[in-house]
């Protein structure tokens, strides 16, 4: 039986989820109660003398009437190392984030009926290494095999979420104004075509007129938001020649307080209004990790994927060729590469860097002045790349000798590029 393939979007304040519909070829949203919202507050209640606990909205009430503590802002304590103390008992972040994402999962399994995984896509708006390893960590613990789990931005799910639309919905510049208690977020994406390859871009940019949403309680601050955000509208949108205008995060799970600015992004524009479009997003990725190839025929360019193709020259059995290290528009993630080669009256590994969007190429090299004096063709070496950022290449380049005839030296060297 086909596994679920699922998208999972982890917030400090809400959880949301997506899965592949093998149906119909989309991304739905799973409503994970019957009438209720689609978001889930990321909030754990471990429950007074027991070892179950609450979570979500449930885990809201049962802190209220005193039935136990609660744990809430599981990412920033995925961010800091944080450790919670409950009763005495100390738990750290990847703990707790395990028990909520258990719960979430088994809910899912419910709702959807199937208890398999094929792959599951974790997007967040933090992006720090260190939150996402702990996130990792938490995921596999709550019972996602490693080799089936995979990360996302939002930018990379919110792009994957627009490319999965009707055609005429990116036509030209398409934006998103994302609005919650951790702030304010604008994006857009436009197309790059009458080239090849044709290229998808998103940029975001953190707004400084975010403000806290308790301000929606009452009609003055209501007027209020409506205000900033008109403001925010006519600023950064202007008389661009916009398609499509999404708005999502808590703020717009009801539209009825931002009836001017809906007004004036919705003149000569779509304007779609909803939730869970990062985690439908990261779905749409899940099912391209599922494939194993590409599902639409765009090189996208964004925060959490390399802009640049990285290539190694080498020569394979007296042909020219350029190893492609890393391509672009790849997760920097999953990005790189692991092999050998034996050094060709060289002392140095060149790699070629080039760019998609506008032609140019340079060479950046790594020097092997510490490697043992051989003779030609006699030196085998191994080459590692990886990413740790979306623009920081790391390499590492290991003597490996060559047979009984010349042992190891066990050097190696490593170096970071910036791309």
């Amino acid at each position: 039986m086909q596994g679920l393939i699922l998208g999972i979007d982890l917030c400090d304040d809400y959880c949301q989820a997506g899965y592949y519909n093998l149906q119909n070829n989309e991304s739905d949203a799973i409503e994970f109660d019957e009438g209720n919202s689609y978001m889930i507050p990321t909030v754990l209640c471990k429950l007074k003398d027991s070892d179950d606990w609450d979570y979500g909205e449930a885990a809201f009430k049962s802190a209220l009437f005193g039935k136990g503590i609660s744990v809430d802002k599981l990412v920033t304590m995925c961010l800091k190392d944080g450790v919670a103390t409950i009763d005495g008992v100390k738990y750290d972040c990847v703990t707790l984030t395990s028990v909520f994402l258990k719960k979430v999962l088994e809910k899912i399994k419910i709702n959807l009926g199937s208890t398999t995984i094929s792959q599951v896509v974790i997007t967040t708006r933090n992006k720090n290494a260190d939150a996402i390893h702990n996130i990792e960590a938490a995921a596999v613990m709550a019972g996602i095999p490693k080799e089936k789990l995979h990360f996302a931005t939002h930018s990379e799910a919110y792009m994957y979420y627009v490319l999965a639309q009707k055609p005429d919905v990116y036509t030209n510049l398409v934006c998103m104004f994302d609005l919650t208690n951790d702030g304010m977020e604008y994006y857009e994406l436009s197309i790059t075509r009458g080239r090849k390859p044709q290229i998808a871009e998103a940029v975001c940019h953190e707004l400084e007129e975010g403000f806290s949403l308790d301000i929606l309680d009452t009609p003055q601050g209501r007027k209020i938001a409506d205000k900033i955000l008109c403001s925010c509208s006519e600023r950064i949108i202007g008389k661009r020649v916009v398609t499509s205008v999404f708005l999502t995060g808590r703020a717009f799970d009801t539209d009825t307080w931002a009836e001017n600015f809906i007004n004036v992004a919705c003149y000569k524009r779509r304007v779609f209004v909803g939730q869970g479009l990062f985690a439908q997003g990261a779905a749409y990725i899940a099912c391209e990790h599922e494939k194993g190839e590409k599902i639409h025929p765009y090189t996208c360019i964004c925060s959490g994927r390399i802009a640049n193709r990285v290539t190694i020259d080498a020569d394979y059995f007296g042909q020219a060729r350029q190893i492609i290290a890393a391509e672009a528009g790849s997760s920097f993630r999953e990005a790189g590469i692991d092999a050998d080669f034996i050094l060709d009256d060289s002392r140095k590994v060149e790699f070629g860097i080039s760019g998609v969007k506008m032609p140019w190429q340079k060479k950046m090299a790594v020097l092997l002045d510490g490697f043992p004096q051989r003779p030609n063709k006699t030196t085998r070496i191994n080459v590692k790349i990886w990413f740790t950022e979306d623009n920081v290449m790391q390499t590492e380049i290991t003597d490996l000798g060559f047979g009984q005839f010349y042992p190891s030296s066990g050097k190696n060297v490593r170096q970071e590029f910036r791309l």
